[in-house]
């Protein structure tokens, strides 16, 4: 005896069956699909709106309302409680909407009559006496005040996004790749100031004028640039792009570095020198000396000290007088062209003592860019693509309408679901026998041994 482990198994599905419900139910439903997937309301359309709405206020803050003298915009939300008066029934209720006195005495002294009744005959009997104001048809009041309401004009602005964390909302001074002329400029002198063509010598002047458009005068080539919010329009209301605001986040971040790459240099440099030749004090004397002595030599020029004018004169003598013709007027004249030419190798030594002198000295100091910054300056800016980033919205294909795996996937899912409990129901069943016939074999072996004790 022992439980059965066959199964049965129910027949499946073959797979063009399967193929064909799965086609079949993509291309009935392939149609209400689209319509929602092409929703204006809920479908891509939506979403890829979203997402734009949700990248501009994250870059240029969310746009709301400001109160500001003369501006051309009414408060977007009128306050709880304000009213408009269209009618004369209207004008009596706020007649007694508008007077706290008449709200209160409105429950006990109706009398059956409404509340545009109870306020006509009010102003009729005691309002008009007390001069009590009566509110205007066409006109908008608050019961706050108890006045006419007249709205709080302002604009509709934006600020606070990523545009002002990264750029500010300070102006900077941009190029805008445009080459425009100016007239040449030149320092006033005090014949200037006499002509009445300058207020001070020194001052900035220019001879050039215009006539007719032209410009007439010595000119040159200029870089247009324009004063701006980074990112935005001299006026700061349009934003130009997310491109310009990276060319202009690029433009200020490497002037910034080139500013302060020269305020380092100019503050740093003399002390990095200094401490170079500090650190060698006796080349340092050697090359102090020899500097004074070169500043001397290129100052002197091309004179001579006594001696060398005398040695000049003395050899031009000799070889004239070796020859018989000490006084010959010829003799003069190579006198004079000794002295020239000692004249010109003298200054040609002392130029080329002073190149020594100069080379030594940059030898002995530090290029002060290397020295300082140790890198090129103007280093390449990557602010705005790593603020950013890339804005991929809304830029998905549509949904694949027709994927003949899609039934067949299922079909497999579900033969392989009913196979395990198949599987599990029959190893049930082969325990529970197992568990029967032990039981019975048990309780037989008892009884046996209870009759042959």
């Amino acid at each position: 005896m022992g439980g059965s482990t066959d199964i049965n198994y129910p027949q499946q599905p073959s797979y063009s069956e399967s193929l064909k419900d799965s086609l079949t139910a993509q291309i009935d439903l392939a149609k209400p699909l689209f319509e929602s997937e092409a929703s204006k309301e809920y479908g891509r359309p939506a979403y890829a709106q979203l997402e734009t709405d949700i990248l501009r206020d994250t870059l240029l803050g969310k746009e709301r309302w400001q109160e500001q003298e003369g501006g051309e915009v009414a408060t977007p939300q009128r306050p709880e409680g304000v009213f408009d008066v269209t009618n004369e029934n209207e004008q009596w209720e706020a007649y007694v909407n508008l007077h706290p006195d008449l709200i209160a005495a409105f429950p006990d002294q109706a009398q059956g009559r409404s509340k545009a009744e109870f306020g006509k005959e009010h102003y009729n009997v005691f309002g008009q006496t007390e001069q009590r104001m009566v509110p205007e048809i066409g006109k908008t009041y608050d019961p706050t005040t108890s006045m006419e309401y007249a709205p709080q004009m302002g604009e509709m602005v934006r600020g606070g996004g990523l545009m002002d964390l990264l750029g500010g909302r300070g102006q900077q001074q941009y190029g805008t790749g445009g080459v425009g002329q100016e007239f040449v400029t030149r320092k006033a002198t005090e014949s200037d100031v006499s002509a009445g063509t300058a207020k001070y010598v020194g001052q900035e002047i220019s001879e050039g004028r215009i006539r007719d458009g032209q410009m007439i005068g010595d000119t040159r080539d200029v870089l247009i640039s324009e004063q701006r919010r980074p990112g935005f329009d001299p006026s700061g209301e349009n934003f130009m792009g997310l491109a310009q605001y990276g060319s202009d986040i690029a433009e200020q971040s490497a002037r910034r570095q080139r500013t302060a790459d020269i305020a380092d240099v100019q503050r740093l440099g003399g002390i990095a020198s200094q401490a170079i030749r500090e650190a060698d004090p006796l080349s340092a004397g050697l090359l102090g000396t020899m500097g004074e002595q070169a500043t001397e030599g290129l100052a002197a020029g091309q004179d001579l000290t006594q001696r060398e004018r005398e040695r000049a004169t003395q050899d031009a003598r000799s070889a004239w007088g070796a020859r018989g013709r000490i006084r010959d007027p010829g003799a003069v004249v190579s006198e004079l062209e000794n002295l020239e030419s000692a004249r010109r190798a003298r200054e040609a030594q002392r130029r080329a003592f002073a190149t020594q002198t100069m080379q030594a000295s940059r030898a002995m100091t530090a290029d002060p860019f290397m020295a300082i910054l140790g890198r090129p300056s103007g280093a390449s800016q990557q602010i705005a693509t790593q603020g950013l980033g890339g804005a991929q919205y809304g830029l998905g294909s549509g949904p694949q309408l027709y994927n003949p795996e899609a039934g067949l996937s299922y079909q497999l899912g579900q033969s392989q679901n009913m196979a395990n409990v198949m599987g599990a129901e029959a190893a049930a069943n082969a325990t529970r026998q197992a568990g029967l016939m032990g039981m019975v074999g048990k309780i037989g072996g008892a009884g046996l041994g209870g009759l042959l004790g």
